[in-house]
């Protein structure tokens, strides 16, 4: 359970030093199992972001495929 956390720990503080998020939230241990865990992410309003929801998703795809033992 700790190692889950700290992974997803680790993939929300990417997540959030996105110019364009504006709040992320995670949790882990979704059931059945502990090995799972959840991210939820707020962006920005649109009139106060420069790239829309899909560029958005698009670059935090490739930014957290750098953090190990996070499946996408």
């Amino acid at each position: 359970l700790e190692s889950t956390f700290q992974r997803l720990e680790s993939e929300a503080k990417v997540v959030i030093a996105d110019p364009d998020v504006d709040t992320v939230y995670y949790w882990v241990g979704a059931n059945p199992t502990v090995n799972t865990g959840r991210l939820m992410i707020d962006l920005k309003p649109f009139r106060e972001r420069k790239a829309s929801s899909t560029e958005v998703l698009n670059r935090l795809r490739r930014a957290t495929a750098k953090v190990p033992g996070i499946a996408q």
